[in-house]
């Protein structure tokens, strides 16, 4: 059940935490593993989401600092993988 007075759905972040959002594509050239460096500055290790637009390649982080992230793949591809790097403080 809705409650009597209903409020317009926001659909965006609301905060007052710091937040850094980074999004990039980045390119293997057949390869199986990118390190890419960040492009912000990340007073702590970010989260950070990666897919490749193949759905026959899996991708994963083989290491992360505030600086950058070493991604790998389960095969050598030479297609785009999508990056989101995102912090929000404490």
């Amino acid at each position: 059940m809705y409650p009597i007075v209903r409020r317009r759905a926001v659909n965006e972040l609301v905060t007052e935490k710091e937040t850094i959002l980074e999004v990039n594509t980045l390119t293997f050239d057949d390869a199986a593993s990118v390190t890419y460096v960040f492009q912000q500055v990340y007073p702590d290790i970010p989260h950070v989401t990666a897919i490749s637009k193949d759905v026959s390649i899996n991708v994963f982080i083989e290491s992360i600092s505030t600086t950058s992230v070493t991604l790998g793949t389960s095969a050598i591809t030479d297609g785009p993988i999508h990056i989101h790097v995102i912090y929000i403080g404490e």
